[in-house]
């Protein structure tokens, strides 16, 4: 079950039946619905923010951290075709399972992973972190293309996902993961960003 919190975006905070326009981070978002009350033009804003929500979990029991949202299952990308895609799912004993189609920046060919920590690509190094329980999967040449980091309960993605191109669409910061691409679901059921 799904707890709304609030949705900004700017300055701006809507209701609920409008938090479709507005997901975790998103740059220069322009509004689905025109106008605002105060401002009779369509508004771009810098960024849209959906925080403080329960998508499929339950506080206290584990759960994957998107910006200040807590979820039991997310999707960035789209699984089908060649560009980058996530997925991370709470899987039997609060066990945290990745998959994916990640770039590293400069880099053309992506890296797939299947179910990870449980198993990596072919090439790749595993490489448990020193502190805290969580894993990074590392090139060769030490470049980390996937990351993350458990604390308590909560799982938070540690390393910055990039498009084909090279450009930004997830980043990982202060604890913190913020999507700014879209297509992106976040918890079975909950919200979804096109």
């Amino acid at each position: 079950m799904s707890r709304f919190s609030d949705v900004r975006i700017g300055d701006y905070v809507l209701d609920k039946h409008a938090y479709k326009v507005a997901l975790l981070g998103g740059r220069n978002l322009q509004t689905r619905f025109g106008a605002m009350a105060d401002n009779p033009k369509p508004v771009r804003h810098n960024y849209g923010v959906v925080r403080g929500n329960y998508f499929g979990v339950t506080p206290n029991g584990p759960a994957i951290e998107i910006a200040t949202n807590l979820c039991d299952w997310f999707e960035l990308g789209q699984r089908t075709g060649s560009g980058h895609w996530l997925e991370a799912q709470i899987v039997a004993d609060g066990e945290f399972l990745f998959n994916g189609r990640l770039f590293i920046r400069g880099r053309t060919a992506g890296t797939i992973i299947d179910n990870f920590p449980r198993s990596s690509p072919a090439g790749w190094t595993r490489r448990q972190l020193a502190q805290g329980e969580g894993y990074e999967l590392v090139a060769d040449d030490g470049t980390v293309v996937f990351g993350y980091r458990v604390n308590g309960r909560i799982c938070h993605v540690t390393a910055n996902i990039f498009d084909t191109s090279g450009e930004i669409v997830a980043e990982s910061s202060d604890d913190e993961f913020r999507i700014y691409q879209p297509p992106m679901s976040i918890g079975r059921g909950g919200v979804r960003w096109e």
